[in-house]
């Protein structure tokens, strides 16, 4: 991809993070608008592997798997949120 195309990838994800915390932070028990926020750091994450920005990839998983990690405690028996914990901490150590 060229380094416009991940630039401009890397914008909109940052948009879309940002509207999606402002979401969350609107509704704080809504698991669902707290998964759409660790699911846009994880995004803006893949952007920035791609772009070679190591560093900055892993603070974004590391975001993602924070958020993710608490709603799978807060509900241990959902196999989604467990399964979603294995697949941030896939992302988390590619970086």
């Amino acid at each position: 991809m060229a380094a416009g195309k991940l630039e401009e990838a890397a914008s909109r994800y940052e948009a879309v993070s940002s509207a999606s915390r402002e979401l969350a932070t609107d509704n704080p028990s809504s698991s669902a608008a707290q998964r759409d926020v660790s699911v846009s750091f994880s995004k803006l994450g893949d952007v920035l592997v791609t772009a070679g920005k190591l560093e900055e990839a892993r603070q974004r998983y590391e975001q993602s798997h924070q958020i993710i990690e608490t709603l799978a405690k807060a509900n241990p028996s959902s196999a989604d949120a467990q399964r979603d914990v294995s697949v941030s901490l896939k992302d988390w150590e590619m970086c």
